[in-house]
C-alpha cells in the first residue's frame, strides 16, 4: 500500500503518463490549413484585374470612321466619278452636294476666266479655260501640263482634274511657272493681276530643252491667299 501511494506520488509531482503525449504539440495546431494557399490564391492578382479588354482595339478600331459615313449618309469617294453625276461631287474623300447654280447666279467672270463643269455640276464660280486634259488634245508631240485650278483629290500634274491646263513641248518636269490668269489657283488662293497685287508674273512660258522660258511682261497675274 505504501509503494503505491509513493508511485502516485511521484506521477503527479512530475506529470507522468497522459498529460506529457504528443497530442499536446500535435501538427494539429501549427498544421497547413492556418497558412494555406487559399490566403494568398491567384484569384486575388489574376488576369481578370489588368485584362485586355480594360484597352482593348474597341477604343481605336478603324470601324468608327466607317460607322461616322454609315450614320451621315455619305458616301466615300476617291474621286468624281465615285458620286453621283449631277448632284455630287467628292471632297474630302467624302461625295457631297454639288453646287449646281451656275446657270442662275449673278457672277460676272473677269481675267478671261469662264463658268465652269464639274462632274456633271455648274457651280457659282469661274475657272481659267483649257487647251487640253490629256496630251492627245494636243497637236503633234506636245504635252498637255496642268494647270493649277485642281480639285483637292487630284493627283499632282494631273490634267484630268485640273482647269488652266496647256499644250508646250514635252521634256519639262516642274510646274509651268506661268501667271494665274492662264493656269489659276490652287484652293485658297485668289488671282490678281499686276495692277491689283504690284507682282511681276510672265504670261506666257514655253518648254525648251527641259526648262521653262518666260516671257518678261507683268500680265500673267500672281495667286494671292485673302487675309
Amino acid at each position: 500500500m505504501t509503494r503505491l501511494l509513493c508511485i502516485g506520488l511521484v506521477c503527479s509531482l512530475f506529470a507522468c503518463g497522459d498529460d506529457g503525449g504528443t497530442t499536446d504539440a500535435g501538427t494539429a495546431d501549427t498544421g497547413t490549413a492556418d497558412t494555406g494557399t487559399m490566403d494568398s490564391a491567384a484569384t486575388d492578382t489574376g488576369a481578370a484585374d489588368t485584362g485586355v479588354t480594360d484597352t482593348g482595339a474597341p477604343d481605336t478600331g478603324s470601324g468608327d470612321a466607317a460607322a461616322d459615313s454609315a450614320m451621315d449618309g455619305s458616301t466615300a469617294c476617291s474621286s468624281d466619278t465615285d458620286c453621283t453625276a449631277g448632284s455630287e461631287w467628292c471632297v474630302g474623300g467624302e461625295c457631297v452636294a454639288c453646287d449646281n447654280s451656275g446657270s442662275v447666279c449673278d457672277l460676272a467672270c473677269g481675267l478671261g476666266w469662264e463658268f465652269y463643269e464639274r462632274n456633271g455640276c455648274t457651280p457659282c464660280a469661274c475657272a481659267p479655260t483649257n487647251q487640253c486634259t490629256a496630251d492627245s488634245g494636243c497637236l503633234g508631240a506636245g504635252k498637255c501640263y496642268a494647270g493649277e485650278f485642281c480639285w483637292d483629290w487630284c493627283p499632282a500634274g494631273d490634267p484630268s482634274c485640273c482647269f488652266g491646263n496647256f499644250c508646250e513641248a514635252p521634256g519639262c518636269t516642274e510646274p509651268p511657272p506661268s501667271g494665274c490668269i492662264t493656269r489659276g489657283c490652287a484652293e485658297g488662293s485668289v488671282c490678281q493681276d499686276f495692277a491689283t497685287s504690284g507682282v511681276c508674273v510672265g504670261s506666257v512660258c514655253s518648254c525648251s530643252g527641259g526648262s521653262w522660258l518666260c516671257t518678261e511682261d507683268c500680265n500673267g497675274g500672281s495667286c494671292v491667299t485673302p487675309p
